[in-house]
């Protein structure tokens, strides 16, 4: 421990950043309704997607992987509301 002004400190001299926990990709929160938010922008912007495309952007964007009948579903939601 080192001593700065009146705080203690320390000074990491190895750091080992290796890990080996899995990514999860599962969040309850991402439902149809909130898929389909997130579509209606972008259906705005791009037009129509593929399903495949749909479940890639949002595993990429978000970090959360979806079901190809969830993408369908929140992909059939937007088109109604918009």
């Amino acid at each position: 421990m080192n001593k700065v002004g009146d705080n203690h400190t320390f000074w990491v001299k190895t750091l080992i950043d290796m890990h080996k926990c899995g990514k999860v990709f599962g969040n309850k929160n991402a439902n149809k309704d909130w898929m389909s938010k997130v579509l209606m922008n972008k259906f705005r912007n791009f037009g129509k997607m593929t399903t495949n495309k749909i479940i890639d952007d949002i595993k990429k964007l978000y970090n959360i992987g979806i079901t190809t009948w969830g993408a369908l579903q929140a992909k059939e939601m937007a088109m109604e509301i918009l």
